[in-house]
């Protein structure tokens, strides 16, 4: 699952050190409308950490890495996914459109692919995305825990 020159990975490994979650980076040759791009790949949580918020942590490190580097983040998702859909809107990406992909189901018929991006904000930009305010709104002060758990980002 390694692309031949991945930008940057990440993995949430939980207590036993067993890999629970990943996403990977990779740069895309081609600056699209100009501008720095890199495609968010192989995103996944683990069907026993799911729950716990790592599939936004993991995406959140990478949105973090692309801001460090003035670069917009893209992402193809196969339209059933409406678990994953949900998560990239509530972390504020914006869906482009959809396209037939280039490969086939299992079965042979076609998959429908939903193209998401995530702009990156200039420094000193003030302007939050309304889906980060209003989950700041709705967090209480304290942190909040993963009820004991110690799954972690690396």
């Amino acid at each position: 699952m390694r692309e031949p020159h991945p930008a940057r990975a990440w993995v949430a490994v939980d207590a036993d050190a067993a890999v629970v979650g990943h996403v990977a980076v990779h740069r895309i040759p081609d600056q699209v409308d100009g501008r720095p791009t890199a495609e968010v790949a192989r995103l996944f949580v683990a069907p026993k950490a799911r729950g716990l918020a790592l599939g936004s942590a993991l995406l959140d490190r990478a949105r973090r890495w692309a801001e460090k580097r003035g670069t917009d983040l893209v992402l193809e998702l196969a339209a059933g996914g409406t678990a994953a859909a949900a998560l990239y809107e509530r972390a504020g990406w914006r869906c482009l459109g959809t396209s037939t992909a280039p490969w086939a189901a299992p079965d042979g018929s076609p998959v429908s692919l939903r193209h998401y991006t995530l702009r990156h904000r200039a420094p000193g930009s003030d302007v939050a995305p309304a889906s980060t305010a209003r989950r700041r709104a709705s967090r209480p002060a304290a942190s909040r825990s993963s009820g004991g758990s110690s799954t972690s980002i690396s």
